[in-house]
């Protein structure tokens, strides 16, 4: 599957900088605009499959942005931040928060929409977290899926968790227990609704002893 080229449209320099930077080490092409003005023209010329905007930057309706970047009726997805409330807009369009989220925190949400949409799982309103149920994702197929998209974070399981870096499992936690046990009782019982978060947990790294289960 070929990854979207990605359009940033962010007035705030070195928040623009921070977020493209993060994009591009995950593999994707990515434009910046500094402006709304530029933002519509690179829309409109380059076609890319997401874009990424502040809502302060835009004079008109982000679906219009949308609009200029569709191709053959085929139009990108929209994920705004800097809008006043979060949600879901106009088709296609996601607002996720305020003007003062962090670089980290807009990298952060695209990316979660990215892998979302790469494994066809649904995003939380707030791109927070994926959101899916074992009965339909079996752990066993999801762990292989995650580290195709060699994604760092935790998936939570019900009382347990598993915890990711790069897409290897690397620790696991469940009440008392964890490592390699924590891991086993997890895989033979695990059932249910799960919740995929990514980005490093505390301490960085996820901040747990490294084990191969």
């Amino acid at each position: 599957m070929s990854r979207p080229t990605i359009l940033v449209v962010d007035g705030e320099e070195s928040r623009r900088k921070e977020v493209v930077h993060g994009l591009t080490g995950y593999g994707y092409e990515v434009v910046a605009a500094p402006s709304g003005r530029e933002g519509r023209r690179f829309a409109g010329g380059l076609r890319p499959g997401l874009i990424v905007p502040d809502a302060r930057l835009l004079d008109a309706d982000p679906a219009t942005l949308r609009s200029a970047a569709s191709v053959d009726g085929a139009a990108p997805r929209v994920v705004l931040f800097g809008a006043a409330e979060a949600g879901d807009g106009p088709e296609g369009v996601l607002a996720v928060g305020d003007a003062n989220l962090s670089a980290a925190a807009v990298l952060r949400k695209v990316r979660t929409a990215l892998v979302g949409g790469d494994l066809g799982l649904e995003a939380d309103a707030r791109l927070d977290s994926l959101v899916g149920d074992l009965q339909r994702w079996p752990l066993f197929d999801l762990l292989p899926a995650l580290q195709r998209a060699v994604a760092t974070g935790r998936v939570d399981l019900g009382e347990g968790q598993l915890f990711l870096d790069e897409g290897e499992v690397i620790a696991a936690r469940l009440a008392e227990h964890g490592g390699v046990k924590a891991f086993a009782r997890l895989a033979r019982g695990a059932d249910g609704p799960f919740r995929v978060v990514l980005g490093a947990g505390p301490g960085g790294r996820c901040g747990v002893h490294r084990f191969v289960p």
